[in-house]
């Protein structure tokens, strides 16, 4: 599991603490990459046993720092994970499950529910950014009746059914370590935002899709 950690207060060690409870038999590395914090965040985590903690001094950028968070790991799957989320369950145990099944051995890339603090599912999935859809999502076009498919953020549908999808929010964003090392990881010209949206593409025109599972789930806070 990978974590990019910049000032993200006490919800650092809750969400290292979620991995410990719920996910430890799964994860052979928790690691924090901490870009340049100044709250002193990384600290409350830098003497857990199960973290191996990466400074890198200054603020790289997302991909930046998970690309050199996945350098560091071995394990055939990799999880992008945000700092201000928890993982309950299954969170791991579902979608690590999914993807070993015969039938899904070529999906790349998976996301499951993701709730927020009054359990309400957030809408973590979307379609491939277009010039039409950026411009519906922008004008608010895709939150009318009939024009709720021309979007990105996949209005029509309730997030409540497991299914195939362009692209999962990087907050929760599991994959085959074969399938990003493939991509060339995260493309780092993004410094922050659609660089998960661009290897999710590039994974799926080499014949690798995403899904996205909602027989797990985990909190996210947004904006940690």
């Amino acid at each position: 599991i990978v974590i990019v950690n910049w000032n993200a207060g006490p919800q650092l060690k809750t969400c290292t603490d979620s991995i410990t409870q719920f996910s430890g038999e799964y994860v052979k590395k928790i690691i924090v990459v901490d870009n340049g914090s100044v709250d002193g965040s990384e600290a409350s985590v830098e003497e857990d046993p199960n973290v191996t903690m990466i400074r890198v001094g200054e603020n790289l950028g997302f991909g930046a720092a998970c690309n050199i968070g996945a350098q560091a790991g071995s394990s055939p799957y990799i999880l992008f994970l945000n700092p201000d989320t928890r993982l309950e369950k299954d969170s791991l145990s579902v979608p690590l499950a999914f993807m070993e099944q015969p039938e899904n051995l070529k999906v790349g890339i998976c996301g499951i529910q993701l709730v927020d603090e009054q359990g309400k599912v957030s809408r973590t999935c979307a379609r491939y950014p277009t010039l039409r859809r950026l411009v519906s999502s922008a004008l608010g076009l895709d939150k009318l009746p009939g024009l709720k498919g021309t979007g990105m953020g996949m209005r029509e549908w309730s997030h409540r059914q497991s299914h195939e999808v362009d692209q999962v929010m990087g907050a929760f964003f599991f994959c085959r370590r074969k399938v990003f090392e493939a991509c060339g990881g995260f493309d780092e010209r993004f410094f922050v935002y659609f660089e998960e949206v661009d290897v999710a593409r590039r994974a799926k025109l080499t014949g690798w899709p995403t899904w996205y599972l909602t027989e797990a789930r985990a909190y996210h806070a947004g904006g940690g």
